[in-house]
């Protein structure tokens, strides 16, 4: 009898090993797997990052020297004389962030470049390509290198002058925040966008200002992808945006007037991970320059 029990122990704590040595290969297998494909995405980050390095290099944000308090005093004494002259002899080149950028560069790079654009609460700036079909540039960068962090591009659609009441620009959300993947923080960082309301896109000729209105997450199938043709839509196509907007601009911030119908921009990335929403950020022209960077 002792013997039949001790070979039945025996035989359970075979059973026992064999289990625990499975269990451990399959979690073996596990961390193998998740530790490549970790790795393939790093070094794919790494070598889309790495692109877009040399990209940016055509792109250089100026900073803006700073001020002493003598010269802070003066500028505002300008402002005030400036706002009473309904002429507005003020100088332009105030109204939007210096950039100096390389455009023969970019244009050379990618025929498709239409602009760059600059978020600056965000740190945000690339050039743009205009697409052909939507789908090129999802896994192609803007020098034409296949990568799955894609390029910015202005939706197949659009005028590449961005002359239409509503104009989309997408790019993907990266998980490193790169391309669009910083957008996300204006949901996440309360008080960011009332610090720099502000959008602009930059080409040979001129820098076109938007003022931040709305941003939200929604449907990838939402009516804001419906876009609108003419002004009888503009007005309920803003309305929209408004009523599923999480941003609630401070009212001395806000000077939208959507009675003269600026054109709108709109920046869209995906949200989440299973692509059922988008994030989208909207704005409003606020003025148009001249470029004299």
């Amino acid at each position: 009898m002792a013997e039949g029990s001790d070979n039945k122990n025996k035989r359970k704590n075979g059973g026992r090993e064999i289990v625990s040595r499975l269990i451990f290969a399959a979690l073996l297998i596990v961390f193998l797997v998740s530790g490549g494909l970790f790795l393939r995405d790093f070094l794919t980050y790494k070598k889309g990052e790495s692109d877009y390095a040399a990209v940016n290099a055509a792109i250089t944000v100026e900073e803006t020297p700073e001020k002493t308090p003598e010269e802070t005093a003066a500028a505002g004494a300008t402002e005030d004389a400036a706002a009473d002259d309904e002429a507005g002899d003020q100088d332009k080149t105030e109204e939007y962030p210096a950039l100096a950028i390389d455009f023969d560069k970019l244009e050379k790079t990618n025929a498709d470049f239409v602009g760059v654009l600059y978020v600056p609460a965000l740190d945000l700036y690339y050039p743009v390509a205009h697409s052909h079909d939507n789908a090129e540039y999802l896994h192609r960068t803007f020098s034409g290198e296949q990568n799955p962090c894609g390029s910015i591009f202005l939706d197949k659609e659009a005028s590449a002058d961005f002359s239409d009441l509503n104009t989309f620009i997408f790019g993907h959300n990266m998980k490193n925040e790169t391309m669009f993947g910083s957008l996300k923080r204006f949901s996440r960082e309360e008080g960011l966008c009332d610090a720099d309301p502000y959008i602009y896109l930059y080409t040979k000729d001129t820098v076109r200002k938007y003022h931040i209105f709305s941003y939200s997450v929604c449907s990838v199938n939402d009516d804001l992808y419906r876009n609108f043709s003419g002004r009888d839509g503009y007005g309920p196509y803003v309305k929209h945006a408004q009523n599923l907007s999480q941003y609630r601009p401070e009212t001395d911030t806000y000077k939208d007037d959507f009675s003269q119908y600026p054109p709108i921009l709109t920046l869209s990335t995906c949200y989440g991970t299973a692509h059922t929403q988008n994030f989208v950020v909207f704005g409003a022209l606020a003025g148009t320059y001249e470029n004299s960077h």
